[in-house]
């Protein structure tokens, strides 16, 4: 539909008002509730699982029950208000059944997560709601007439599924199986009272822990893997493991996540025309990856529409700065379309897209925050992880770090302090989720989470999440800061935690790599002395190692052509990516033996 750009795959959808989601309450009844997130355990909540796909005529979607395969719908397409939405299997027979199945989803502006959107019966032209916006458990969902005032009718759509791009990513970029039981971990797949231990790869979890708890246990069973001792585990069986999830994912997952074998080849680059008048010195893509921002010593910073891996349009040009601007970075589509940039002219902005004037198609973008506390360039800027708040670290060649807190209050608490002599480079947020923590869910407390219990918790406790990240500096160290509670003197939240020394030149580029939960830690540090450097930690209490890839020709050879500029890793957190002075980006993995391997070469 015009101006609304949902994906196809598997959602939640959350009712604004409630905080609640529609259910299918143990896939037993076809009505449909609202109901408070249930337990992440294999089996018990893929009915809290909607797939949406554009499979109606026109411009409609159709919105399917993962647990019962059943269609979200009023039925007969009856527009009286209070009717509570029902399912049932698809008609394409009937024509007031089938538009009675098929919904509008029309995007509103605003909202605690982005894309935020009323659900219309394409029938009864009624909207979806929860009934009084109660965040009880089975409140019912109802068609009513639609009401601008009403938060009850407003839908956060939260995607669980993977992209037909990101799974590709996976599958072309899985890591080798450990044969023999080495570097393997037990966890509990089974529900609650009756655990059924899975002997599972600590790698592969981190590919595949993206897949539906349920389905992924089905794959299990499937493969014959659940129940297996360590000693009759074999490469035969992780090998095994790999052709189920690949023929899962290639058949009884397309239902789940549209991706057809035919798309499992290696993803292709595509050049994009910026417009820039000089060098451009970053470019990133948004969390939904169809918008991307760059920018340039020309002092502007460009917006672009992509789809399909193409630009769309124009583009939008912001200006404010007056010197090169280094860095870009996206907020958390939590906190609407935001981006933060940062400048030579030593300043920090923070952009926001406001909402579109009626009949737009799209919003303008206004300048929300200027921060010019630095006395120098500022070279780097990084979004925490949207779990921690909005938060923004940048890193100045002053040498300060300053880190801005979006306050409930709607102001900014700025907290600046030394972080490197001679200038940082680059900072890089931790994970939010403690290192172990998806295997031992125990894991020890945060140093900034609070010690009191939750009065009349309902819910199971989050993991455990701290505020920490990494920066890099002139003076050849990274240094890793970890935020505290203030002292009564008033000293700064953000203490060094550990400073890691390995290079003989400045840092140029910090990265730590995303982490779900599993105990080792990664971080990739570039350097001006043409090396990079892959710092390990096997878990929170032990010591960081250092592994530096043989970025040369020949054996042993740990010096790259040119300056290292760049590290980044990918959104599995396997990948790593480095960008040289040579005009070349190459690509790592690791193997067996904990060494790097150079995977893929690309030449601008």
């Amino acid at each position: 539909m015009s101006g609304y750009n949902t994906l196809e795959g598997v959602y939640y959808i959350i009712n604004k008002a409630s905080g609640t989601m529609i259910d299918l309450p143990d896939n037993l009844g076809s009505k449909a509730v609202g109901w408070s997130l249930g337990l992440i355990k294999p089996g018990l909540y893929d009915h809290q699982h909607w797939l949406i796909r554009q499979d109606g005529q026109g411009q409609t979607f159709t919105i399917q029950n993962i647990g019962n395969g059943k269609m979200l719908e009023l039925a007969q397409g009856s527009n009286s208000n209070g009717l509570q939405a029902s399912c049932s299997p698809r008609d394409l027979k009937n024509d007031r059944v089938r538009t009675s199945q098929e919904w509008l989803l029309k995007e509103q502006n605003g909202g605690w997560y982005m894309p935020i959107s009323s659900l219309q019966n394409s029938k009864s032209r009624t909207v979806l709601e929860i009934a009084s916006g109660s965040s009880a458990n089975r409140a019912a969902v109802q068609g009513w007439d639609y009401n601008q005032a009403k938060e009850e009718q407003l839908w956060h759509l939260e995607r669980r599924s993977k992209t037909p791009a990101e799974i590709v990513n996976i599958l072309c970029n899985t890591p080798p199986f450990r044969p023999n039981g080495e570097g393997i971990q037990r966890i509990n797949v089974g529900p609650p009272g009756k655990p059924i231990e899975s002997v599972v790869d600590s790698v592969m979890m981190r590919e595949y822990v993206t897949l539906l708890d349920g389905f992924r246990t089905q794959i299990f069973l499937e493969a014959g893997l659940l129940g297996q001792g360590l000693a009759q585990r074999g490469y035969d069986q992780h090998m095994n493991f790999a052709e189920k999830t690949q023929e899962a994912i290639a058949t009884k997952g397309g239902q789940r996540i549209r991706v057809p074998a035919a798309t499992l080849t290696a993803p292709q680059s595509t050049p994009v025309e910026t417009a820039h008048e000089d060098m451009i010195h970053d470019a990133q893509l948004d969390y939904y990856g169809k918008r991307l921002a760059t920018c340039s010593s020309d002092r502007t910073i460009k917006i672009f529409d992509v789809i399909d891996g193409e630009k769309k349009g124009a583009g939008v040009t912001l200006r404010g700065h007056s010197g090169p601007v280094w860095q870009v970075a996206w907020g958390h589509p939590k906190y609407g379309n935001i981006l933060a940039s940062c400048s030579y002219d030593g300043k920090v902005f923070i952009w926001k897209e406001q909402a579109p004037p009626s009949g737009a198609a799209a919003g303008s973008w206004t300048k929300i925050k200027e921060y010019a506390a630095h006395s120098a360039s500022v070279n780097s800027v990084s979004w925490a992880p949207h779990e921690l708040g909005a938060i923004v670290a940048c890193g100045s060649s002053d040498g300060k770090i300053s880190v801005l807190t979006f306050e409930n209050d709607g102001k900014w608490n700025v907290e600046q302090f030394d972080g490197h002599v001679g200038g940082c480079t680059a900072v890089s947020w931790a994970p939010a989720t403690l290192p172990g923590s998806l295997i031992n869910p125990s894991t020890t407390a945060t140093p900034n989470a609070s010690s009191a219990p939750a009065a009349n918790q309902q819910q199971p406790a989050s993991p455990p999440s701290v505020k920490r990240f990494v920066s890099a500096g002139c003076d050849n160290k990274v240094k890793i800061w970890v935020h505290k509670p203030s002292s009564p003197s008033g000293s700064s939240a953000w203490q060094l935690e550990e400073t890691l020394d390995g290079h003989s030149d400045w840092v140029r580029d910090v990265a730590w790599a995303p982490n779900i939960g599993l105990p080792r830690s990664y971080i990739a540090t570039a350097s001006q002395d043409k090396t990079v450097c892959v710092w390990t930690k096997d878990s929170p209490g032990a010591r960081w190692e250092k592994t530096t890839l043989e970025g040369g020709s020949g054996e042993g050879n740990k010096f790259f052509p040119d300056v290292v500029w760049r590290a980044s890793w990918s959104l599995a957190g396997n990948i790593l990516a480095v960008s040289c002075g040579d005009g070349k980006v190459t690509l790592w993995k690791e193997n067996l033996k904990g060494g790097w391997e150079c995977v893929s070469e690309m030449t601008s």
